[in-house]
């Protein structure tokens, strides 16, 4: 095994990561890194193999792993920061928050994206069957040339992400606003 020695974002990777794999927020972790990519942390930072040995065991390049170690720093930021910038307490005060901040998948985040939703508040005016709508010209209400729907799955995903801050799909906010 080679001696290596470590970057300073490679540091703060090991740091954020310790931190967050030893902590409560393991669950969270857990459901948005996949488990090759904990494997691969774990043999980075715990058993302290280099890239290349890494790549050995996966039967990838030295390259590629730096690549994908990259990619789960990245993923680590964002649950991070979204551990520290907690949603409020009242709900209204969530609308303006962007849909990023929400733990939605990558592909109901790009659906929504696409059809311009950008903040929770945007959302939430939407129904169910708007969200389940599919329409050759797009996203209803929306005229997009393109054909979304965030399905089932999706759906419920967003429903429990919005549950968990207060809120719901279709709703009134001129009602909850006056």
């Amino acid at each position: 095994m080679k001696a290596r020695k470590l970057s300073d974002s490679m540091k703060e990777m090991e740091l954020l990561y310790l931190q967050l794999s030893n902590s409560s927020y393991k669950k969270i972790v857990k459901e948005f890194i996949s488990e090759k990519e904990q494997d691969i942390l774990y043999l980075y930072f715990n058993q302290k193999l280099t890239f290349s040995e890494i790549g050995e065991k996966y039967n990838i390049s030295g390259q590629y792993t730096s690549h994908i170690l990259q990619q789960v720093f990245t993923k680590l930021r964002k649950i991070d920061y979204k551990l520290k910038n907690p949603f409020s307490n009242n709900p209204l005060e969530n609308l303006n928050r962007s849909i990023d901040d929400l733990f939605l998948s990558v592909r109901i985040k790009n659906v929504l994206n696409n059809v311009n939703i950008k903040t929770v508040g945007e959302l939430v005016k939407l129904t169910e069957t708007e969200l389940l709508h599919k329409k050759e010209r797009g996203f209803y209400p929306f005229d997009n040339s393109r054909y979304f729907s965030v399905g089932k799955k999706g759906l419920d995903e967003i429903k429990e992400e919005l549950n968990k801050i207060g809120l719901n799909l279709g709703m009134n906010l001129e009602e909850k606003l006056n």
